[in-house]
């Protein structure tokens, strides 16, 4: 066995865990399927409702996601794809 690298490892990125309510996992996954190619950011939006669990409506996020939906939020308030996400995160993401 070869020993890999400390720079070949990548480092982890801490993650946070969410428990969506109703309306926020509603909110996540009512993008239609049709806009999932229009922009990277609606590709973005439309991965995160299909990764949250649509019983328990848990969904894990590493801190460069989370400081990304932040980033939309703030910097993007008039949208229709900000307005989404800021239903379906209205609460504050911390990192654990």
């Amino acid at each position: 066995m070869s020993a890999r690298k400390k720079s070949d490892q990548q480092p982890s990125q801490k993650t946070t865990h969410l428990r969506l309510d109703r309306t926020e996992i509603d909110t996540l996954r009512s993008l239609p399927s049709a806009h999932r190619n229009k922009s990277g950011f609606a590709n973005f939006i439309f991965q995160l409702g299909e990764r949250v669990d649509p019983n328990t409506g848990s969904i894990r996020l590493k801190r460069d996601e989370v400081r990304r939906i932040q980033r939309y939020i703030k910097r993007y308030e008039t949208g229709g794809y900000q307005l989404m996400l800021k239903k379906a995160f209205k609460r504050p993401l911390n990192l654990r």
